[in-house]
């Protein structure tokens, strides 16, 4: 068995910390998750942050393709470092597959952003964006939706850290 761990955390269950707190509780699969320090919590912050100015400002209804031209402009806005579309290699056992994975955006060097446009975030959204997880060794992915009336934000994280 595997010591690695995943948290899905909404952005609206972690609110309920105050910001100068530095855990976070959620619940996941019916079982409360306490977490010391956010993983890049103030680097995932400022990327919510610009995608709230980016939905604010255009809505629901658009393709995936615009946010993400908007958000690349209000990253670069804010000063938030990134590369969009973003080619990733995937190994397997040790071995560089041919095969890669093109990531919306990877911010700060160390984080996989996955932008949607659709009515809500799904299950299997989460598993797309565990599996980018897994497969280039980052810890973070954030999934964010702008199809939505309000805008939805995930944190996904995959950690080989223990509880």
């Amino acid at each position: 068995m595997s010591d690695s761990w995943c948290v899905v955390l909404s952005v609206a269950e972690v609110s309920v910390a105050e910001p100068s707190e530095t855990k976070a509780l959620s619940v996941f699969s019916g079982k409360k998750v306490i977490m010391a320090d956010l993983l890049h919590k103030d680097e995932a912050y400022e990327i919510f942050g610009a995608a709230i100015e980016v939905h604010k400002e255009l809505g629901a209804g658009f393709l995936e393709a615009v946010y993400q031209e908007a958000l690349a402009i209000e990253f670069q806005k804010q000063g938030i470092p990134f590369e969009r579309e973003k080619r990733l290699n995937i190994i397997y056992k040790g071995i560089q597959l041919k095969k890669s994975y093109i990531a919306d955006f990877v911010c700060y060097g160390n984080m996989i952003v996955e932008t949607k446009a659709i009515k809500e975030i799904s299950n299997s959204d989460h598993a797309q964006a565990l599996n980018y997880l897994k497969a280039t060794g980052f810890e973070l992915a954030l999934l964010i939706n702008f199809g939505s009336k309000l805008l939805q934000k995930k944190r996904i994280i995959l950690s080989n850290s223990g509880l």
